[in-house]
């Protein structure tokens, strides 16, 4: 092989290997844009569960979470600006003062996080509202942080007042990575 090839591969390996370097030494961010589909069931004692499922970026996953309503906030005594507060009949709705939330997503990898601070996650007739501050992941997302607000239209199954909702809707944020 000739000097000049020689160089020629050096530099080509070197190049890559600078690329990759680049890439694995800096923080990176992945969008969160996904459409969900799922239910949400209230059982009482001011507990909402819910299990949904995602499509979107980055990739496919399976949500599920617990909602705590205890002790109750009423709605007049959210914060001024506060997204609960703009939801159409939210004095029938369930705001809850404490959510957990995972992903799973299909290859193995979670994101996990709770209810935003400040924030609150409300349902109403026809409507959900729930931002979350994303703490932590596992696999793909080691040591993740971020955002995520879900904007959900419900429909509830049978009668007015039934323990299961349906849901659809999106989910959008940021997950940043170390």
């Amino acid at each position: 092989m000739s000097k000049r090839r020689i160089v020629i591969a050096l530099l080509i390996l070197l190049l890559i290997l600078a690329g990759v370097a680049a890439f694995s030494t800096g923080g990176s961010e992945r969008i969160i844009d996904m459409e969900l589909s799922g239910a949400i069931m209230h059982p009482g004692a001011g507990l909402s569960l819910f299990d949904v499922n995602l499509q979107g970026s980055p990739g496919p996953a399976n949500a599920r979470g617990l909602g705590v309503s205890n002790p109750p906030v009423h709605y007049e005594d959210l914060p001024p600006g506060n997204r609960c507060v703009d939801i159409p009949n939210s004095p029938d709705g369930v705001l809850l003062t404490d959510a957990w939330l995972y992903m799973l997503f299909n290859d193995g990898s979670m994101v996990y996080g709770v209810a935003a601070e400040g924030g609150y996650v409300c349902f109403a007739p026809g409507f959900a509202y729930a931002p979350y501050e994303l703490t932590g992941g596992t696999g793909r997302f080691e040591g993740a942080s971020g955002h995520v607000t879900f904007e959900i239209d419900t429909h509830p199954v049978g009668a007015p007042g039934s323990p299961v909702t349906v849901e659809t809707g999106s989910g959008k944020g940021e997950i940043f990575l170390p």
